[in-house]
This record gives structure tokens, sequence and C-alpha cells, in this order.
């Protein structure tokens, strides 16, 4: 379903609204309001993102955006070495040589997976996430597999959680 434009006061009714809207190619946010190209995603769409998402990451061609370096929050930290006195109690840490490489990721999960996550699932999610790579770095080592790994993880939390993700 798409949508000229969806204005977030109006939408309540669906859970969180920000949740359920996922913008693809560049779109503006004014006044609440997400214009043009918003795309209201199901957990089909999720899916065929994910599979996009792991077809780039297999081919080679994913990479980190300039500059990114490291990811922090909602309980899940990545760096490339660990900084004293960031985190919190419970925090999942991941250090990794491939920091910039996962920090990139989880920005794209993040986008991708949106009509899954709210301000509480977003605790059990993103964790899961970091488990997923440290079980991966454990096991294989710490290469760029760990980010094909978590993309499967999240494909595993959104196929257990497609009642939140689907509104159509």
């Amino acid at each position: 379903m798409r949508a000229e434009e969806l204005d977030l006061d109006e939408c309540s009714g669906i859970g969180n609204a920000a949740a359920a809207i996922h913008q693809r190619g560049s779109t503006d946010r004014r006044g609440g309001i997400f214009m043009a190209d918003s795309i209201i995603h199901n957990s089909a769409f999720i899916f065929k993102d994910l599979e996009n998402l792991r077809a780039e990451i297999r081919s080679g061609k994913f990479r980190a955006a300039s500059g990114k370096s490291q990811w922090g929050g909602a309980g899940l930290i990545v760096e490339s070495k660990k900084t004293p006195g960031r985190g919190r109690l419970g925090d999942v840490y991941v250090i990794s040589r491939h920091a910039p490489e996962i920090a990139e990721l989880l920005d794209r999960l993040k986008t991708i997976c949106a009509p899954c996550i709210d301000f509480i699932s977003k605790l059990d999610f993103y964790p899961l996430l970091g488990q997923a790579a440290l079980s991966y770095i454990a096991v294989k080592g710490d290469d760029l597999g760990v980010l094909d790994h978590m993309v499967i993880a999240a494909e595993n939390y959104v196929m257990g959680n497609q009642a939140a993700c689907s509104n159509g």
C-alpha cells in the first residue's frame, strides 16, 4: 500500500505509527508527515529486503558508511576495542575488527525491520543480534560471515513476530 502523505498523528490505531512506516529512497519528513515514497510494510516486504541485504553481503558489495566505527543503543554496544565505562549492566558488548561493518548492518536492519520494532521490543531485538554476532565470532572467528549470521537472526526474529510486523 502506497501513501502520498501519511500524518503520524492520525495513525494511532495501528500502534506505533513510526514503526509501521519504512522509508524508501529520498523521503522527507516535515511536521510529522512522511512524504511521497513511504510504504507501509508487512512481513513479506521485510523478508524481501532481508533477502536482498543477504545477497549484498554474500556478493561482497556490502560496505560500511564512511566514518562509521561503532554502534550503541538498546542494550547493544559494538566497537573495535572496548571503551572503559561504556555501557550498562546487562548490555551485550561485541568487540570486533569488523565493528564498522556491523554498525552499518545494524543501521540497515533498523530501517528494514522498523515495522517489527517499537520502544519495548528493541530491547529484545538488538541484544539478540549482538548475541548472534558473539556466537558466530566464538565459533567461526572474527570474519565478515558475522554479518550474514546477524541477518539470519533478524529473519528469525521477524518470523517469530509476524503479527507485530503485519499491517496489511
